[in-house]
């Protein structure tokens, strides 16, 4: 695999590396069709641990929520989740702070929080616990729990200053855009990965997608472009600017794999304005309903999507379990987050218009149960 200089300002990860002369019969495209094929059906349920008295727990208890960035819609759509979940569980009152993605922000959010004296803090959907410890640990202090959900793969070590983390399998999902943009090329990838090093899931994710493609792809090309969530839609530095100019320079570009279905549209911009409309495909990951919309339309290829109220309930379950033991830290809960693979043939199955709440089943349910809220 070769890690080409991306263009359009957007920053290198990695060296480069020149590529041996393979050509695309040694790609492994079964290997790519059978994880992706893992994927293709509704999930299961399996408990996250014994079951918990969720109306006793949580009893005149309060949530503050802070997610990474509120306008993104995913983090809007995660904190709603989780809202509704806490809601079922017999939380009194579940806050979302309006974070606009900065560590200020973020560290404001915890801040009134420990002011309104909740029970639980959730950070979710990407905020970097690392750059506000002082004040997760002055909340601990005042008897709050913790908690990061979805922010890291299982991967990444819990830190020991957080009372628990729910890890999301960031990993996983750069491993099926990469299956995907394999299988649709038939072995032969000249792929954009579009990351954001300020968000902690990219760390896991872009390495992911390289090493699958370098392990299953080896002939193929990869260029990497770091964009952060401020600039996603800058007209000069942001998405669309970027891939248009590395189409631009490597005309034999068939894939764009962002992190995020947020930067969908920004890619597909890009890909537009390239020239390039169906002749490079897009493989992304979350599930939010605009993205959906786009493969419905089959302008995005593939979404990895992940099940929002199943994550939801997760973090619920992570804020019971953790008031349980509300002094202790460093705890890891496995709440089995699954995937689905979207593509045109099933994605009228999130609704349409898309939505957030169909097309995973309701294997969540379970939770009920673990809670004792149903037999």
């Amino acid at each position: 695999m070769r890690v080409a200089a991306a263009l359009a300002g957007a920053s290198l990860l990695g060296a480069l590396v020149t590529a041996p002369a393979f050509s695309a019969s040694s790609a492994d495209v079964a290997a790519a069709q059978k994880q992706l094929a893992q994927y293709s059906s509704l999930p299961k349920w399996k408990a996250p641990g014994p079951n918990i008295n969720a109306k006793a727990i949580s009893k005149h208890k309060s949530v503050m929520i802070v997610p990474y960035l509120e306008a993104i819609p995913y983090n809007a759509g995660f904190a709603i989740a989780v809202q509704l979940a806490d809601q079922k569980a017999g939380f009194a009152k579940t806050y979302v702070w309006a974070s606009d993605g900065s560590v200020t922000s973020w560290a404001a959010g915890v801040e009134q929080g420990i002011s309104d004296k909740v029970s639980v803090i959730d950070l979710i959907s990407g905020v970097a616990a690392a750059y506000i410890e002082p004040q997760i640990q002055q909340a601990e202090k005042a008897g709050i729990v913790v908690i990061g959900s979805t922010n890291d793969d299982p991967s990444v070590p819990t830190p020991n200053y957080l009372s628990a983390v729910v890890p999301l399998g960031y990993a996983l999902a750069g491993k099926l855009e990469a299956d995907q943009a394999i299988v649709s090329t038939g072995g032969n990838v000249d792929a954009i990965i579009i990351t954001s090093t300020e968000v902690p899931p990219s760390l896991s994710m872009t390495p992911a997608v390289q090493a699958r493609l370098g392990a299953l792809d080896p002939g193929g090309t990869v260029h990497v472009i770091n964009v952060q969530p401020a600039d996603w839609a800058s007209p000069t530095n942001g998405i669309a600017a970027a891939v248009q100019s590395a189409i631009a320079a490597d005309p034999s570009i068939n894939y764009v794999l962002p992190n995020y279905d947020s930067e969908a549209a920004y890619v597909i911009a890009g890909i537009n304005a390239a020239g390039a409309t169906g002749k490079v495909g897009v493989a992304t990951f979350n599930g939010t309903p605009s993205a959906m919309a786009e493969v419905q339309a089959g302008t995005l290829q593939m979404n990895v999507g992940e099940d929002l109220t199943w994550a939801g309930y997760a973090t619920t379950d992570a804020n019971l379990r953790a008031l349980l033991k509300p002094k202790a830290l460093g705890r890891t809960y496995n709440e089995n987050l699954p995937f689905i693979i979207f593509t045109k043939k099933n994605a009228n199955n999130v609704g349409v218009p898309p939505t957030l709440t169909k097309g995973y089943g309701n294997a969540y349910l379970g939770y009920l149960k673990t809670w004792e809220l149903r037999k």
